[in-house]
């Protein structure tokens, strides 16, 4: 199934959009979530980090080669081997991970891979 992007503006410099691809009945459906800002990227994942989800996140960090990189995986329920391998050559890249729900920090334990609380939005900022 094709991804469908949806993109929209939260503020002048602000752009966000989001991939959500529905092919949920043989690798579940994993959600990413872009916002683009002047000082930073940051990726938010929900859901299973599988199969061909696991180029989509691929495709998605490989056009960024300028702004730090953050990764919210706070909502993210499974990764498998493909997935984990992504993950840490991200973190190797210096993409920095946040959230911690119970999944992720068993996965990122695992992997040796610091993770850090998630911070409280604000008015001022997405996340």
């Amino acid at each position: 199934m094709p991804c469908f992007f949806e993109e929209a503006s939260l503020f002048n410099d602000v752009g966000t959009s989001t991939i959500w691809n529905a092919e949920c009945h043989s690798h579940g459906v994993l959600r990413i979530t872009k916002i683009t800002s002047v000082d930073r990227i940051v990726l938010r994942l929900e859901g299973r980090l599988v199969g061909p989800w696991v180029r989509e996140l691929e495709k998605n960090v490989s056009h960024n080669e300028v702004l730090p990189l953050e990764i919210d995986v706070w909502d993210l329920t499974y990764a498998d081997l493909a997935g984990e391998r992504v993950l840490s050559r991200l973190h190797q890249k210096g993409a920095c991970f946040k959230g911690r729900a119970p999944y992720p920090e068993y996965l990122f334990k695992q992997l040796r891979i610091p993770l850090v609380s998630r911070p409280t939005p604000s008015s001022d900022d997405e996340l």
